[in-house]
């Protein structure tokens, strides 16, 4: 895919296809370090690994993993319904906290807006997307923002949740509609500014959940669930699919959508023991 849009202009940062031939010294000299190492048949960051030394760098096997230069940076998501080969419709979600929080839609003046919507669009009409859903992940460097990848499905995180409460439809129902070709009227603004965020306390022992009436007694949140309990084990995160619990909720500003986020983060907290 990078390969592929690479042809046409698609700005993106350094990698190349792992290889056992890789000479160590030689793939940090043009990648830099550490080195992001991503499995092709992956998704949600499921073995994603980082090789800070050349020492630590094992080749792989033969192109079944990409390397790629780090890149220290915010990161957002473009997420599309096509219908017909248009874009019906655009939201933009920020990655708050990497892995646990998205803000949807992203908080972003008309500029940045506007570069984000022309590189969805370029990628879309590059790869020939003729209806459905896609996730495009971005990250916004200082000299713009770069293309990560793109998925032809909804996006993961409980985002499809916070669109819902967000721009006020159903998007799982909108995503129907573009795979069968029917109409579906989608909105032009938003009603108020989501969130969801993604509990994962990492691994170990449930000692006890905390603030969990605390959560429920803020009037913006809209749906709250906890799923483990004390005596629970928790695994280690080998992919952003996988989380103890999650909140989505809604704010009249984005002011107040990043008050609310804080004061959640600080009340709701689950308590680990080290395995």
């Amino acid at each position: 895919m990078k390969q592929y849009l690479g042809e046409f202009g698609i700005p993106m940062t350094r990698y190349m296809a792992d290889s056992a031939e890789l000479d160590p010294q030689e793939v940090f000299a043009a990648l830099g370090s550490p080195i992001v190492r991503k499995f092709r048949k992956s998704s949600g960051g499921k073995g994603l690994q980082f090789i800070h030394r050349p020492e630590d760098y094992v080749p792989g096997d033969h192109g079944l993993s990409l390397l790629e230069r780090y890149i220290d940076a915010p990161e957002a998501s473009i997420e599309s319904f096509i219908d017909n080969g248009r874009i019906r419709f655009i939201n933009i979600t920020h990655y708050q906290v990497k892995g646990h929080t998205n803000f949807v839609p992203a908080l972003v003046d008309a500029d940045q807006q506007r570069t984000l919507r022309a590189l969805n669009e370029r990628v879309i009409e590059a790869l020939n997307i003729g209806w459905g859903m896609t996730h495009l992940e971005v990250y916004l460097t200082a000299k713009g923002p770069l293309f990560g990848e793109i998925a032809l499905r909804p996006p993961g995180g409980y985002i499809m949740n916070a669109i819902q409460h967000a721009w006020d439809f159903n998007p799982w129902e909108a995503f129907l509609a573009m795979e069968l070709g029917e109409s579906f009227a989608f909105p032009s603004e938003p009603v108020c500014y989501a969130a969801a965020e993604v509990v994962h306390p990492g691994p170990g022992t449930i000692v006890a959940v905390r603030g969990k009436s605390k959560v429920l007694d803020e009037q913006g949140v809209r749906e709250f669930r906890i799923k483990v309990k004390p005596g629970d084990v928790m695994d280690g995160r080998s992919g952003l699919g996988q989380d103890a619990g999650f909140v989505v909720h809604a704010s009249a500003t984005p002011q107040e959508r990043l008050a609310l986020h804080e004061r959640i983060v600080e009340s709701l907290v689950i308590e680990i023991e080290d395995l």
